[in-house]
Parts: structure tokens; C-alpha cells; sequence
């Protein structure tokens, strides 16, 4: 496969996956907000709020996912460096565990 023929298709690919999860995450955002609204006793500004920072978390998991494909897959090498995406990701994903305080 040509390298232009290939950059060709990986555009389309990325412009109608990250159309498709825009879509999805307004669809999610709209129809959410009823659900929200009844969780929080109808106080509109903190369902709103919240609302709205599960549809800044899926855009980025989505948008952040669509070029990556599967992690396991995908090694990124900027200018020498070498990144594993799955071990970043599982790094990332263990990070905020708490680590058990000793007994003294």
C-alpha cells in the first residue's frame, strides 16, 4: 500500500471516529441530563456541572483512544524515546492507588 494512499485513509478514519464520538457524547450529554437531574434532587447547576464533566471525560477518553487504536499494539517513539501506550496506560490507571501506610 502507497504511503499517500495510506495517510488517505487513516484521515478518514480519524475525522468520522472522532465525528462518531462527538455525536455519541452529545447524544449521551443530552439525553443524560434527566438522569442527572433526578440523581440530584432537581438542583439543575450541579447536575449541569456534572454533566458537562462526563462529557469532557468521554471526549478525551474517546479522541484519546481513536488515534491509539489498541494499546497494546502502539509503541510511540518521539525523537528516541520509546513509549509503550500499554504499560503508560497501566501505569496511569495504578497511580492513584494508595499505597497501605506502614504499621508502626
Amino acid at each position: 500500500m502507497s504511503p499517500m494512499l495510506l495517510f488517505w485513509t487513516d484521515l478518514v478514519y480519524l475525522v468520522i471516529s472522532a465525528a462518531v464520538a462527538f455525536w455519541v457524547g452529545w447524544t449521551f450529554h443530552r439525553n443524560g441530563r434527566v438522569f442527572l437531574l433526578e440523581v440530584f434532587h432537581h438542583q439543575e447547576k450541579r447536575a449541569d456541572s456534572v454533566n458537562h464533566l462526563i462529557l469532557e471525560g468521554f471526549y478525551l477518553i474517546s479522541i484519546g483512544f481513536v488515534p491509539v487504536g489498541e494499546p497494546k499494539n502502539v509503541i510511540i517513539n518521539l525523537k528516541g524515546f520509546k513509549i509503550d501506550a500499554h504499560e503508560m496506560l497501566t501505569k496511569c490507571s495504578t497511580s492513584h492507588q494508595r499505597t497501605p501506610e506502614p504499621n508502626l
